[in-house]
């Protein structure tokens, strides 16, 4: 990975004073029936990953953690991204990167923590971000687990990454109409309202239309990547949050998750299917809509990259949901019956229909049918 700060990230260098691994030492706390050593099993790049064994469950994470000697140097204000390629031996295993916090006169002054759980046994990488306290000046990484079993780590990176410019679309007009102070916030996927919008897109516009009317005392923001095709000129609690600077495949990591953590926001609404994003927000409730899982019912549409991707990924984000909204009876079904997702967490929600889908009087309509069929 590009301008990747960890010395040694990938442990081919082998046989380091202090540990296994030159630059690493264990993070076990000592406990004798706890092991980390180097291996030749399921690396992700190159020939070595670093296999920890944990058999009984203890108060604190097993792993593996920097000598203090190969820490990261940073700033405060900076924003990282710290990353590892892990596999466990189990799905359903909960995986930590740490970042330990040291001021200029190496003391130790905090720590941050990102948790995941595993959604498969496959080797797959996990990240997040992660933004330097004042008083901060160097960081080392702690890789591993918060259970027992065993667990393979490669590819442990921290990137320093650009901070998102994210413009605000509030006009004047809007603010003298509005009821201050709006003190909650609800962020919405806007990222499907087009000038000519499909299923998804009409869907959010609908969802906002009633939300905004029913609750004017909160704030609705419709996060995008680029500037909105229309505005909601009746609604002066919808408002538009967007970053011409952030590519949509960095969507997820870069703009949805500073918006969150800036704003402050109560909720967030995935109303993309549940595809688009798969990445837990652990520091902010998200609600998913599930459209259809047409993907994993007829697979022969779709690369198999992208199904596999879906079965590894989408039970984990769905069981994180505070609530999942079905368009439809079978959908519930279909994602009960899949997931094991229990019916309580559930609500049918139909999409309903325009103002144009309405019968048309039998006379148009005979007459259509004569004229079609030649009768």
């Amino acid at each position: 990975m590009e301008d990747n700060r960890i010395f040694n990230h990938s442990f081919e260098l082998v046989g380091g004073e202090a540990g296994p691994l030159h630059g690493w030492q264990d993070a076990g706390f000592g406990d004798e029936r706890t092991a980390v050593v180097s291996s030749t099993e399921h690396p992700s790049s190159g020939v070595r990953a670093v296999k920890i064994i944990n058999p009984i469950f203890m108060a604190t994470a097993v792993g593996i953690i920097q000598t203090r000697e190969c820490s990261v140097q940073v700033k405060p204000g900076e924003r990282w991204e710290a990353s590892a390629c892990m596999k466990s031996d189990r799905p359903g295993k909960h995986l930590r990167i740490m970042m330990h916090f040291w001021d200029q006169a190496g003391r130790w002054v905090g720590w941050h923590h990102l948790k995941f759980v595993s959604a498969g046994t496959e080797t797959k990488r996990y990240a997040g971000l992660v933004d330097i306290p004042e008083g901060v000046s160097s960081v080392t990484l702690q890789v591993g687990m918060h259970d027992t079993g065993v667990l393979w780590i490669d590819d442990v990176a921290f990137v320093e990454v650009s901070r998102v410019e994210i413009e605000v679309l509030d006009e004047p007009s809007k603010r003298s109409r509005r009821k201050e102070p709006c003190e909650r916030i609800i962020a919405i996927d806007g990222r499907e309202l087009l000038d000519r919008p499909g299923e998804i897109g009409r869907y959010t516009h609908n969802l906002v239309e009633h939300l905004a009317s029913l609750d004017t005392e909160t704030l609705y923001y419709l996060l995008r990547v680029d500037t909105p095709p229309y505005g909601f000129p009746n609604h002066p609690n919808v408002l538009f949050a967007y970053s011409g600077s952030c590519r949509d495949d960095l969507w997820e990591s870069h703009l949805l998750t500073q918006f969150l953590l800036k704003h402050r926001a109560v909720l967030f609404h995935n109303t993309r299917n549940g595809l688009a994003t798969l990445r837990e927000t652990p520091f902010c409730p998200y609600v998913v809509t599930l459209h259809h899982l047409v993907p994993l019912k007829t697979r022969a549409w779709y690369p198999s990259s992208f199904v596999e991707h879906l079965e590894a990924n989408l039970p984990v984000y769905l069981k994180g949901a505070g609530a999942i909204i079905t368009t439809s009876n079978r959908v519930k079904e279909d994602v009960m019956m899949a997931f094991g997702i229990p019916e309580a967490k559930l609500r049918v929600i139909y999409g309903g229909v325009t103002s144009s889908c309405r019968p048309l009087p039998e006379m148009k309509v005979d007459r259509w049918l004569r004229d079609r069929f030649h009768l």
